[in-house]
């Protein structure tokens, strides 16, 4: 792995954090598994019911979401080593101006 792209994968990760990535992946996939195994769970059974079939699903959507985030990441980082350099000043450009509130 090359400096830049050790820069790149730290800064996806502290994105990941800023952006409550893992939470929201793990929202969608605790819905998406949810429907899988009942989907009429929400409209049709208790709420103790709920609860339990949300315990039953935690171990799969955590490791789920382990390997969605860690793909995702090395994925992206692959993308920036590939991108075009004008392409990513332009972004990195648009990004601090948003951070100090120019628009």
């Amino acid at each position: 792995m090359t400096t830049a792209s050790a820069r790149g994968d730290v800064e996806i990760e502290r994105r990941l954090q800023a952006v409550g990535g893992r939470k929201r992946v793990k929202a969608v996939l605790r819905t998406l598994a949810i429907d899988l195994v009942h989907p009429y769970a929400r409209e049709y059974l208790s709420d103790r019911d709920r609860d339990k079939l949300s315990t039953m699903v935690r171990e799969p959507i955590d490791a789920a979401t382990d390997a969605a985030i860690d793909a995702l990441a090395e994925g992206l980082a692959s993308a920036l080593d590939d991108a075009d350099p004008r392409l990513l000043a332009r972004v990195d450009v648009v990004r601090a101006r948003a951070t100090l509130g120019i628009d």
